[in-house]
Formats: structure tokens, C-alpha cells, sequence
């Protein structure tokens, strides 16, 4: 795992544009990458844009665990991603306190 998140940060500094798959790829399967979900995160939050934002969407509608969900939910909430009202309208019910209320945030920031 150690090589997967340097090659994603050089990717990002380098190359946003040829991280959006590799991101894509780690963000299909949180359960497997969850401790690449962090550096994941803010990389599609840099490159922005709406393929993004859907890659964020995933897994904010998939299932998760809470460690993935509140960095995912505060990534689009800064990105005021509109894709993200759906999920969040969900997770605002999270039995979690942290991942409900980053859901709300989420869907403040969206509007």
C-alpha cells in the first residue's frame, strides 16, 4: 500500500489528469483501499470536476464504513458538489454522529 499512495501523490502533483483512474479504481472498493481513502479524497478534490465529484458520490451512496464516509462527505461538501444531496440525504440518518453531520454539511454547502 505504501507504493499506491506515493505513486498517487506524484500522480497528483504531476499528472491530475492520469490520476483520475487510478483514483476511480480506489474509490470503486473503500472497504479494500480504506487506508488510502484519506490521500484518495483529496486528490479527486483537487482535480475537481464532475467525474470527481460522481467517483466521491459513490462512495458516499455505497456502504462505506465511517472513516471513508466523513472525509468523502467533507470533500464534497468543499467542492458543493450537487451530486452529493442525494447520498447525503441519506447518510443525514447515519448512526454514526460524525457521518450524519458531515451529511448535513454536505448538503449546507450544496445548498
Amino acid at each position: 500500500m505504501p507504493y499506491r499512495r506515493a505513486v498517487l501523490r506524484s500522480l497528483a502533483r504531476s499528472k491530475p489528469d492520469a490520476a483520475a483512474g487510478f483514483i476511480r479504481g480506489i474509490l470503486r472498493d473503500p472497504a479494500k483501499n480504506a487506508a488510502l481513502i484519506p490521500d484518495t479524497v483529496a486528490v479527486a478534490e483537487k482535480i475537481g470536476g464532475p467525474e470527481m465529484a460522481e467517483a466521491l458520490v459513490g462512495v458516499a451512496g455505497g456502504d462505506a464504513a465511517p472513516q471513508s464516509l466523513l472525509p468523502v462527505l467533507e470533500a464534497l461538501a468543499r467542492m458543493k458538489a450537487p451530486a452529493a444531496v442525494a447520498p447525503a440525504s441519506k447518510l443525514v440518518r447515519h448512526e454514526d454522529p460524525k457521518v450524519a453531520l458531515a451529511a448535513v454539511n454536505a448538503l449546507a454547502a450544496v445548498g
